[in-house]
């Protein structure tokens, strides 16, 4: 458990395992929730927060609808807060083999976290998703 104080704000927020936020989603995501899968210290010290997000509207670049989750994403603790607006459920998530295979590459230096708030994680992830040639 991590007590944490989000800059200029009096409220303190506890992040746990199982939990479900509210986020500050993109205009068409309404009703997209974030959870927390697990909480783990990066090497610098620093908490990672492990999460899904579900009821997203990811396109690719021909505006077909390519996905309505992300099943693993590494975030930092503070870009976390900045993101969630409060806790409305709590459920439990195994990690899945998203979580396994960054934690592969993370361990050998070649995998990442995120350092931006989810609403910028989303639209950079979906402005990855351009066409698939065949």
């Amino acid at each position: 458990m991590t007590w944490l104080q989000k800059e200029n704000n009096i409220n303190m927020k506890t992040i746990k395992s199982g939990q479900i936020w509210t986020y500050k989603t993109r205009v068409n995501e309404i009703d997209s929730k974030v959870a927390v899968l697990a909480i783990e210290k990066g090497i610098d010290g620093q908490n990672i927060i492990h999460v899904k997000i579900d009821n997203l509207r990811l396109f690719d670049s021909y505006n077909n609808l390519v996905s309505d989750r992300i099943d693993h994403l590494p975030i930092s603790e503070r870009a976390f807060l900045e993101s969630v607006l409060k806790v409305v459920a709590q459920g439990y998530f195994s990690l899945g083999e998203g979580y396994y295979l960054w934690k592969s590459d993370f361990d050998l230096g070649k995998g990442g976290i995120w350092d931006i708030n989810l609403e910028q994680v989303i639209s950079s992830i979906e402005s990855n998703f351009g066409s698939c040639e065949h």
